[in-house]
């Protein structure tokens, strides 16, 4: 007959622990730095400043998410000037998250060819630039989600190391 019992396939080793801690730990630490690298970004571009620039060109490009749905993503290119130095651009949003389709389409009429725009570029390097800040809520999530795998790494080492 069947048994339903579980049935253990020994103990894991230590090692194997050591190694899933050490994981844990590297994951957590590399999403808060990304994280909180992303939120420096982001908050250093909402003081840079401004200048008009032109709309060269502009398309929506889509990706299939791995569960169903669509992703979409306005892109631009497009040029303006920064003390008598010709420069070109193609960052929509800083943050480059998906947005909706809707969406998508609003920002390819704002960027449509010929048109002006603002472009926010770094003052040290105009070729960093991009005509719309963005939010950073996608990199809060990174840092909480690093934070949560970090702390949980800790207390495993503190089971596997305390008495």
């Amino acid at each position: 007959m069947f048994s339903l019992r579980h049935r253990s396939r020994g103990p894991a080793t230590v090692g194997s622990k050591i190694f899933g801690t050490l994981i844990c730990l590297a994951i957590g630490v590399a999403l808060i730095g990304f994280g909180a690298w992303e939120i420096r970004r982001i908050s250093a571009a909402s003081n840079w400043p401004t200048i008009e620039g032109i709309v060269e060109s502009s398309r929506i490009t889509t990706s299939k998410r791995s569960k169903g749905g669509t992703r979409y993503y306005c892109k631009a290119e497009y040029t303006f000037t920064v003390d008598g130095r010709a420069c070109r651009g193609n960052t929509v949003y800083l943050a480059n998250t998906p947005t909706s389709s809707a969406t998508a389409h609003t920002d390819l009429s704002r960027f449509a060819p010929g048109n002006p725009c603002t472009v926010h570029y770094r003052p040290d390097d105009p070729s960093d630039c991009c005509l719309e800040v963005g939010s950073n809520t996608t990199a809060w999530i990174l840092l909480g989600f690093g934070a949560f795998l970090a702390i949980a790494g800790v207390f495993q080492g503190m089971r596997l190391f305390l008495p």
